[in-house]
């Protein structure tokens, strides 16, 4: 991949377990911390570094014509899908390089 192959906004996370299974395999288990932005990306060695600036949410943020009823829906709706995600198959994943993105829309 190349830098303009990543998203640039996501999911800070901290790595709990890694685990090297046959073959190059390798499942990796991460807790999410906080949404943030890739301020700077380089590649190092084979490898990928970024810098990664946290997003912070404030009540304000949230547009006045939005209801407590929709952001309620869309609370149940992303739950709903981090569910089904959560019931998939990692090697699934693995092997047909799909990826579930949880959307707002």
């Amino acid at each position: 991949p190349t830098t303009d192959d990543f998203y640039h906004v996501g999911t800070i996370c901290k790595v709990k377990q890694v685990i090297k299974l046959p073959g190059e395999t390798v499942r990796v288990l991460v807790e999410g911390i906080s949404r943030g932005k890739i301020k700077e990306i380089d590649e190092e060695e084979g490898y990928f570094k970024a810098v990664v600036e946290e997003i912070i949410y404030e009540v304000n943020d949230i547009p006045s014509d939005i209801s407590k009823e929709d952001i309620d829906f869309k609370i149940v709706k992303n739950k709903d899908l981090y569910d089904l995600y959560l019931n998939i198959d990692l090697l699934d994943l693995i092997y047909t390089k799909k990826s579930i993105m949880l959307s707002y829309n």
